[in-house]
């Protein structure tokens, strides 16, 4: 049957995952200097920025604090860094250019 002839009753729900961010998560923000955002739709239509930086702790400072995007992803180890803002719904992705 078409989806627009279907009965929106029989319609399968979507499951909603969390994406707030862990306890240790936020501990760990705070000591890098980033506010973590509440939360974040990972499985909306969003467009992605991706930006290669020399400098991850100046420029996650200067979209975090300066700009007042919220983080809502990051990590940092294994020859790797990035970080991921929330820019009303879409994202700006921080990779470090020197890992690449």
């Amino acid at each position: 049957m078409p989806f627009f002839l279907s009965d929106p009753k029989k319609e399968k729900s979507v499951k909603k995952t969390s994406t707030a961010p862990s306890k240790k998560a936020i501990e760990v923000a705070k000591e890098l200097g980033m506010d973590l955002g509440k939360s974040w739709n990972a499985y909306s239509k969003e467009v992605r920025i991706h930006i290669y930086v020399k400098d991850m702790k100046e420029m996650v400072r200067f979209y975090n604090k300066i700009l007042e995007f919220p983080v809502v992803h990051y990590w940092r180890g294994n020859g790797s860094e990035g970080t991921m803002l929330d820019i009303g719904g879409n994202i700006i992705e921080l990779y470090d250019k020197n890992g690449t």
